[in-house]
Formats: structure tokens, C-alpha cells, sequence
């Protein structure tokens, strides 16, 4: 074979490969969009031109992958600049999905040693995204695969930024105040046990003195013990042991450890109720029409977008708030006869809705129809408290319809009203002209709501934390009643009225006591400050398994678990030094 016979074959090869990678490429991060450019998996009724924008949408899609497989930057930038004006067709701004792929393709050039093209990968998924969190942990990948460290420390900063500006905040502070309720319950039960080292030996001699008159001394020990062992033979043992510990110490708890006491048996009354909202909160928040309510709040189109909605409209299909959320969409989208028939039946339940009323009017002023869309704009004006767009919208119908004195007077009713708005909405160029409203971007209390009601009874929405076994709100009122009549009980019959204290005598005690300060705290009687060593303490073990509780918020390069251990060991150590440090000075001193 010639050599150029061999060129030709290589080249053709080459080409071939180019082109497998290619189909293979788009079909891994394509997937994203495959909900969106059939309508096979929704119900949700969207036109034909719709339709063709989402598979436009695609087919530019796949030749940006292409473009940048085979590194032609500049067809990648004119494919990417036909996916943007696509997505302002459907009415949206951000693709989230694309720029999760377009993200983790430059996180894989970045291990190849491909720094250009992963950072024209990096600002495709900035200009899809507009600082979503997964772009600035995919950046800050890239930096620390270069070296670059103050990059990869800046774009972390703003990936931890973006997190809590997205929706993953409300799921991440939701899970985080669970974990925070099981830290405090289990500071609580700590505290039990370290009443228990300090004020146990007093109370079991209590105990068994006040057995002894009717009892032998063994017989009485054998009774103690069995009383204050029962309690773990019951379902849940371990929590019912510690509540009855904690009624049997307070005979012997100064008035900071009772206080102490009394808020741990109140957060054990609390964190059922606490816990239980918490989560059928998080449930309601993760579910499908709320997470399209708060991709559309943020004008982002996910794929499985439009099959959430259809969810909602099953769940709850003649609330008018769902009816307003779905005709928003469709006006959104450019299906302006749909949302019209959706805002009629909202406008039915609801009269004075100004901003149905303001949509309706220009659906009509789209059309010419200037008389029906200034009756409208005139109902506007008339419903509920003063509204600026209102009589701004009206000005315009009014002028189109020749009335320009009614126009003028228009124009200055709405200045009256809110002359900054006005000035910009002149200043704005606006293709419809007149003003149009998601108003129901303002109804997401009355959308949770009507899903409640919808949802009531569910399984799901009521299922509770296994982490807190002991969800008893009536064990913490039998504990105290426990605990006034052991009191009575040992003043009148025991005999025994000071507390015995251990102290450390070994020097290895004493070093954990001033590791430890919660230990002799307790033997002063220091409640507050005991439960509070305790608590950082907890707080410092259980620092990097707050992640597990707050779940991974599916973000690729996401540095919640890393910087939790991160910060718990310098917390450790610094606790740690400042204990040596002061241990050192008490020495000196």
C-alpha cells in the first residue's frame, strides 16, 4: 500500500473514531433532554412549535459535543449561542442539565491535560447555568487539577455560595436542623451519664438504704440493681434507662443541673413533633410540583420538567393557585391560547386577581383586540389595592385604541402610584409591550397548602426519623413525676443527704478532667457549663457526619463532607491546644 494510501486510511479511521466518540458522547449527556423533546412521557399538552424548539434544542446540543470533541471552538461557541436563543424562545434562561454535563466534560479534559478545552467547557456550563453551584465546584476540579490553589479556594467559596442561593438550601437547612435536634438529644443523654458518674454512687445508696429496714443489705443491692437495669429490657431500652437515671438524679442535682435537666426532658417532648414537621416539610419540598415551582421561580428547564407539572395537575387540578402555576407556564413557553383557558377559570374563582386579569388583557392586546384588553386592564385598576401596571397597562391599550387623553391620564395615574416602576418599564424593552405577571410565584404558601390537603394521609409524608428512638412526648411529664416523689421518698426514709463525688486521684484522671472540663463542672454542680463542654465536644465527633444528615445534594465535585472533616479536626486541635495551654498555666500557677 502507498503512503498515501496509508494517510488516506488513517485519516478515514480517524474520522470514524471521531465520529463514535461523537454519538457516544451525545448520548451520555443527552439523556438530560430526552424527556423534554418527546411528549410521550407527559401528559402535559405542549404545541408543535414547542416541541420543535425542544428538539432543536437537542440537535444543537449534540453539535456542541461534537465541536468539542473535536476541538473546533468556534462552531462550539456558535452551536452554544444557538442553544441559549433557543432556550429564550420556550421562555427560559437556564438549562441546568447541560451545564451538568458540559461541567463534568470539562472536569474529564481536565484529566487529560485538555486545560483549554475544559475552560471553554467551563464557561459553556457558566453561560447554561448562570453560577449554578456544580459550575463552581467543576471550576474549582479544574483549578486544583492545574494547581492553581486560590482559584480552586475562590471557586468553592462561590460553589458553597451558590448552593445556599439554589433550592438544594431549603432540603440542606431542613436535614441540618434534624441533625442539630439529634445532636442536642444526645448531649442530653451524655449529661444523663455524667449526672450519673458524678451523683450515682449518692443515689444508689439512697436507694438501698431506704430498701434496707424491710431488706437484707443483698437482697436490697440486688433489688437496686434490678430496678435501675429493667428499663433496658423494654423496646427503646436505652432511652426509657436514661430517662428514668435522669428522675432518680434529680434528688441530688443542684438548681443549674434541675434546669439542665428540665430542657433536656422539654427537647425530648419537642423533637418528635420537631422532627416529624421537619421532614414532611422536606418530602412536600422534594417532591415534583414544588421542585418545578422552584425551577421556574429561578427560570431553569430541567428534563423532567413539564412530567413534574403534569404531577401537579393530577394532585391538585382545580386549585386556583396549581390553574394560575400552569397558566403561567404556558404563557411562559409561547402557548398563549392554552394559558388563556387557565387563566379564565382562575379568573372565575377569583375576580380581582389583577394579575390574571392583567395577562388576560394581553392576551388580547397580542391579538388587536385593544377593547376587550382595556376592560381588562380596567377590571385591573379596580381590584384590590392600587396597582401601577394596571393603569400602565391601560395607557397603552388606550393609546393603540386612538383614546390617547385617557391614555395620558393613565400614564399619570400609574406615576402616582409608582413613578420608579414606571420609568422603568418605559426604559425596558419589552416585545409585548404591556406587562404580564407569574403571579403565581406569589402563591407558594397556598401551593404547599392544596398539596397537603391532596397528599393528606400519605405514608411517605409521615414517616420518622430512625435516629431518635425515643419519640415519647408523655415520657418527660412521667419523669418528673419520678422525680418529686424519689425526692420525698429519700428525704423521709433514706438517711442519705450529701452526695458522694468521685475524683480523679490517678494522673491520668486528672488529665482527662482537664480535657474534660464537663467532669468536675458536674461535681461543682456547674449544669450549664457541664452540658456545653458536652455539647461542643458532640458537636466535634459528629461535625463530619453532618453531611450524612443533610445528604448529598447531587453536585458533582461537592466539598460538604471534606470541609466537615476539615473543620472538625482544626476545631479538635485548637480545643485541644487551649486545654494544654490552660492546663499548663493552672500548673505554673
Amino acid at each position: 500500500m502507498t503512503s498515501s494510501g496509508c494517510a488516506t486510511s488513517r485519516v478515514v479511521a480517524e474520522r470514524r473514531r471521531a465520529r463514535a466518540l461523537r454519538l457516544l458522547a451525545a448520548a451520555l449527556v443527552a439523556a438530560p433532554l430526552a424527556a423534554q423533546s418527546a411528549p410521550a412521557p407527559t401528559t402535559f399538552e405542549l404545541g408543535r412549535s414547542v416541541q420543535q424548539s425542544l428538539a432543536r434544542l437537542q440537535d444543537d446540543w449534540l453539535q456542541w459535543v461534537g465541536a468539542n470533541l473535536q476541538e473546533d471552538p468556534a462552531r462550539a461557541e456558535a452551536t452554544l449561542r444557538a442553544i441559549t436563543a433557543t432556550a429564550s424562545e420556550v421562555g427560559f434562561s437556564r438549562l441546568p442539565d447541560l451545564a451538568l454535563a458540559a461541567a463534568a466534560q470539562a472536569r474529564r479534559s481536565a484529566d487529560e491535560g485538555a486545560w483549554d478545552r475544559a475552560e471553554l467547557q467551563l464557561d459553556a456550563a457558566d453561560a447554561l447555568s448562570q453560577d449554578e453551584p456544580e459550575v463552581r465546584f467543576s471550576e474549582a476540579a479544574v483549578a486544583r487539577a492545574r494547581g492553581r490553589w486560590i482559584s480552586a479556594v475562590s471557586s468553592t467559596v462561590r460553589g458553597l455560595a451558590a448552593t445556599w442561593r439554589s433550592a438544594e438550601r431549603v432540603r440542606i437547612a431542613g436535614n441540618l436542623a434534624i441533625w442539630l435536634a439529634f445532636l442536642l438529644l444526645l448531649t442530653s443523654g451524655l449529661y444523663v451519664l455524667l449526672l450519673a458518674w458524678t451523683h450515682g454512687p449518692a443515689t444508689a445508696k439512697a436507694l438501698r438504704h431506704g430498701l434496707a429496714p424491710r431488706l437484707s443489705d443483698g437482697i436490697a443491692t440486688l433489688f437496686v440493681v434490678a430496678l435501675v437495669l429493667a428499663p433496658l429490657a423494654l423496646p427503646n431500652g436505652p432511652f426509657w434507662w436514661l430517662m428514668l437515671w435522669s428522675a432518680l438524679l434529680w434528688s441530688y442535682a443542684s438548681p443549674s443541673e434541675r434546669a439542665v435537666l428540665v430542657i433536656g426532658w422539654l427537647l425530648v417532648a419537642a423533637s418528635p413533633w420537631f422532627v416529624e414537621r421537619a421532614q414532611r416539610s422536606l418530602i412536600l419540598d422534594q417532591s415534583p410540583p414544588m421542585r418545578a415551582w422552584s425551577a421556574f421561580e429561578r427560570n431553569r428547564l430541567y428534563g423532567s420538567f413539564f412530567s413534574d407539572l403534569e404531577v401537579l395537575r393530577t394532585a391538585v387540578p382545580d386549585h386556583s393557585a396549581a390553574m394560575e402555576f400552569t397558566a403561567d407556564i404556558h404563557r411562559t413557553i409561547g402557548q398563549w391560547d392554552v394559558a388563556r383557558s387557565f387563566y379564565r377559570r382562575v379568573l372565575y374563582n377569583e375576580p380581582e386577581n389583577v394579575s390574571v386579569l392583567l395577562n388576560l388583557g394581553a392576551y388580547h392586546f397580542r391579538k388587536g383586540e385593544f377593547a376587550l384588553a382595556n376592560s381588562y386592564f380596567e377590571r385591573g385598576t379596580r381590584s384590590g389595592a392600587p396597582s401601577a401596571a394596571a393603569w400602565y397597562n391601560l395607557s397603552l391599550g388606550t393609546s393603540e385604541a386612538y383614546l390617547f387623553d385617557e391614555s395620558r391620564d393613565a400614564l399619570s395615574r400609574a406615576r402616582e402610584i409608582d413613578g420608579s416602576s414606571v420609568d422603568r418599564w418605559l426604559a425596558t424593552p419589552n416585545p409585548d409591550r404591556v406587562l404580564t405577571f407569574n403571579g403565581s410565584l406569589a402563591r407558594r404558601a397556598e401551593l404547599r397548602a392544596a398539596l397537603v390537603a391532596a397528599w393528606k394521609g400519605d405514608s411517605a409524608a409521615g414517616r420518622e426519623s430512625p435516629s431518635l428512638p425515643g419519640q415519647h412526648a408523655l415520657a418527660p411529664l412521667g419523669a418528673l413525676a419520678v422525680a418529686f416523689g424519689f425526692d420525698r421518698w429519700r428525704r423521709r426514709r433514706s438517711g442519705v443527704v450529701g452526695k458522694v463525688t468521685p475524683a480523679a486521684t490517678s494522673r491520668y484522671g486528672r488529665w482527662v478532667e482537664r480535657l474534660v472540663p464537663a467532669i468536675p463542672a458536674a461535681g461543682r454542680g456547674n449544669g450549664p457549663l457541664a452540658w456545653a463542654n458536652l455539647f461542643f465536644l458532640v458537636l466535634l465527633l459528629w461535625l463530619p457526619r453532618a453531611t450524612d444528615f443533610a445528604g448529598e445534594p447531587g453536585i458533582p465535585s461537592w466539598p460538604g463532607p471534606t470541609l466537615a472533616l476539615a473543620l472538625a479536626v482544626v476545631a479538635a486541635l485548637a480545643y485541644v491546644g487551649i486545654r494544654v495551654r490552660v492546663a499548663w498555666l493552672e500548673a505554673e500557677g
